[in-house]
């Protein structure tokens, strides 16, 4: 039997509709996607708290979690979230660097490793924020890591090239001391977004106050720059 050929106007229909389908289809997609590696990230990060909470359970660091790089001297604060990591990992209590890293953030870089640098985090291979000083007895809700900011503060911005805007900056990862974690929507702030607290949604979880991340030595730590 004849079958009848289509003609171009059915096909540019055709196409018109195929095209339209992938344009709806694409950006659901792509969501999915940064989802699933948020939530990669998210574990990834648990597995840092749970070093983290080992870390402090020894009577030596007696219940703090990383805070300094020499156990023994007051005077070696850690500055960078890069510290905190080496610190784990030299103790054993973290098995690789591969958590630390975000290949979704502007924060890492390829960076070359050799048995010299297997136990240090180098710039480049971090994409977390830390807040220094908090304990095992730190209250639950307090965060202790998030993806990193743009520098010098708390906040993202959404330009996805740019340090600070990892998932385009109005979503985030943050692993709180209670050891549970979670994929946030941020709060506008101007250009930039932050991450709410618990208790105050119209606060930003990484800004101490006299209710919130008080304590000694507590500051939010950035990668290595």
């Amino acid at each position: 039997m004849h079958r009848r050929a289509f003609t171009l106007i059915e096909l540019l229909v055709v196409v018109g509709i195929i095209a339209i389908l992938a344009g709806l289809a694409t950006p659901a997609f792509v969501n999915m996607l940064r989802t699933a590696r948020m939530t990669d990230q998210m574990n990834n990060g648990k597995q840092i708290l749970t070093a983290m909470i080992g870390y402090s359970a020894e009577i030596s660091h007696g219940g703090s979690l990383p805070l300094y790089t020499d156990p023994d001297d007051p005077a070696t604060l850690v500055n960078t979230s890069n510290d905190a990591f080496e610190i784990l990992l030299k103790g054993n209590y973290l098995d690789s660097k591969a958590g630390i890293f975000n290949r979704s953030s502007a924060w890492c870089k390829k960076v070359a490793n050799d048995s010299s640098t297997k136990l240090k985090v180098q710039t480049g291979e971090s994409d977390w924020c830390y807040v220094r000083g908090l304990r095992d007895t730190s209250s639950s809700d307090w965060p202790v890591l998030a993806n990193a900011f743009a520098e010098g503060t708390t906040t993202y911005i959404t330009n996805d090239g740019k340090k600070g805007g990892v998932w385009k900056g109005t979503r985030a990862v943050v692993i709180y001391r209670g050891g549970n974690g979670a994929l946030v929507e941020t709060k506008a702030k101007g250009d930039t977004y932050f991450i709410k607290r618990a208790d105050n949604p119209a606060a930003d979880a990484f800004v101490p106050d006299d209710d919130w991340l008080n304590g000694e030595n507590i500051k939010v730590l950035y990668p290595k720059p």
